[in-house]
């Protein structure tokens, strides 16, 4: 593997940076691309977000058209957080899942203490990128705290299901992590800030329609991994298991290890095992920071890899650092493991830079074409971040070779 090209797609603006929402085929056989790009106005916030379709197989694009944005409402501003999407060939359907959340005001940043709900939209593509499609479901699953979509890449399992990793702020209703100074929120006392769990979304199709439900989420021991498990990312083995592989954090406990966890299903993403460190195929534990990550199976080779942050330079992970450099590497899938020697650098802060550029919040899509997979990236800090201007980020494009 390596990188065969890197380019800016969309320059920062003075107080909000650039981001892809998702790209994604929408035709069953022409290279026709869709793409949404919007913007992040303060830290976690994103509003005008607009779409984009190319028919050349990402060569050129036609005018942007806008598809989703914030919306004033009582208490504050509605706005979408996150985006997933996942093309169904066989009925040239597209599913969109974004999160809606109530935040007191744009630019106030991400507030723990409002509570989120996730909003689905299927039908045919130009309908659901336009707002016109009329499938449009927004659920909870009645968790008061909601559930949240984070760095997610939903799965079309072999049983003819969608698989969509989700994440949920832990309830603590012995008050058992909050003695520990971790804080509740101020509206729902029981339920923690920053402390989260993961789980999967299960879809399901009825007389045409999708219907959704919510599964067991993973076990894990506390003490382990300061902030719980966020962001997971999912795969199918050839055995019919399920495994993922979830963020963790030390930021509470920089003194232990960060790592990124892995959790197997033998019941079809209902229930998990207890999280264990992702191992190297040589049985050495890599360090990472508390960064999402993804996996995709090759159309080229029918294998598995996956994209993210490793601390393999030097410096060890505090927290939600370093998130350079930014790896794709192939997994082993018996035993489940990345395969140290394919590990391969997508791109890292460069010298002059901040050492804390980010190379974290990505999308990906894998090329029909060339099977080359292309990254899209926003580098956060990459001009530094005295003064607020880690916002002053451009989004970039890489083209990784895969053969």
């Amino acid at each position: 593997m390596r990188v065969t090209e890197k380019n800016v797609v969309l320059s920062h603006g003075p107080d909000r940076a650039p981001l892809c929402g998702f790209v994604t085929y929408i035709h069953p056989g022409k290279p026709v691309l869709l793409r949404r790009v919007g913007w992040e106005v303060s830290n976690d916030i994103h509003d005008d977000f607009s779409d984009s379709v190319s028919k050349d197989n990402g060569k050129t694009w036609g005018t942007p058209r806008r598809s989703m944005g914030s919306t004033p409402v009582e208490g504050g501003v509605l706005v979408h957080t996150e985006n997933a999407a996942l093309y169904l060939p066989d009925t040239n359907t597209l599913i969109h899942w974004t999160n809606d959340k109530i935040e007191s005001a744009l630019k106030a940043g991400h507030d723990p203490n409002f509570s989120y709900k996730i909003r689905i939209t299927a039908g045919e593509p130009d309908a659901v990128s336009q707002g016109t499609a009329s499938d449009v479901q927004i659920v909870d699953f009645g968790l008061p705290q909601g559930p949240v979509l984070s760095f997610s890449t939903p799965l079309h399992d072999s049983h003819g299901r969608i698989l969509v990793p989700v994440q949920w702020q832990m309830e603590d209703k012995a008050g058992v992590v909050r003695k520990r100074g971790f804080p509740a929120r101020k509206d729902l006392p029981n339920v923690l800030q920053d402390v989260w769990e993961v789980g999967l979304m299960v879809g399901e199709q009825t007389s045409g329609r999708w219907n959704w439900r919510l599964g067991e989420s993973v076990p894990y021991d506390f003490d382990l991994t300061s902030r719980g498990l966020c962001e997971p990312a999912i795969a199918e083995l050839a055995d019919g298991r399920f495994f993922m592989i979830i963020r963790g954090s030390n930021m509470a406990w920089p003194e232990k290890p960060g790592y990124k966890w892995l959790t197997f299903s033998e019941d079809g993403g209902e229930t998990w095992s207890p999280v264990v460190p992702l191992p190297a195929d040589d049985g050495s534990l890599i360090e990472s920071s508390a960064t999402g990550s993804a996996l995709f199976r090759s159309q080229l080779d029918n294998r598995l890899y996956w994209i993210g942050n490793l601390c393999l330079e030097g410096r060890r992970p505090n927290g939600n650092m370093p998130r350079s450099p930014l790896y794709i590497a192939e997994m082993k899938e018996n035993p489940v493991a990345i395969r140290r020697e394919t590990v391969t650098v997508i791109d890292r802060a460069r010298p002059g830079e901040h050492a804390d550029t980010q190379h974290s919040n990505f999308e990906f899509y894998q090329d029909r074409v060339t099977g080359d997979v292309v990254v899209y990236l926003t580098r956060y800090g990459e001009r530094g971040y005295d003064g607020g201007i880690w916002i002053q980020a451009d989004l970039y494009q890489y083209r990784v070779a895969m053969r």
